[in-house]
């Protein structure tokens, strides 16, 4: 299976606030929150590229946000959002793989 998913908590285009990579997550600690009870697929992979997942963004009213956990359909958490390239319309990003997942599997 190709499909990336994605807890339902993306951001509306134009979410972004001035000055760079984003709003600033104040008080937010790096914890695992465990599974999200809603998850929708976001995108689908197009390569792996030294480790790490290559995919193509698939929700045209959102965008991706970084940190963002990434899931199999089993709601098996497999990684992370790294990277966000392309232009609006053509989004696409890279995901870390947590400890243990190969972007290979």
């Amino acid at each position: 299976n190709n499909h990336i998913i994605m807890s339902a908590r993306g951001r509306g285009r134009g979410g972004r606030s001035p000055g760079g990579r984003g709003g600033g997550g104040g008080g937010r600690f790096a914890r695992d929150e465990g599974p999200p009870a809603e998850i929708i697929e976001a995108g689908s992979v197009l390569h792996d590229c030294e480790a790490e997942l290559v995919c193509r963004w698939t929700i045209p009213d959102k965008v991706p946000y970084f940190n963002a956990g990434v899931y199999l359909e089993n709601k098996r958490k497999i990684g992370k959002v790294d990277e966000i390239l392309g232009k609006v319309t053509e989004v696409f990003f890279t995901v870390k793989m947590d400890p243990g997942v190969l972007s290979k599997s």
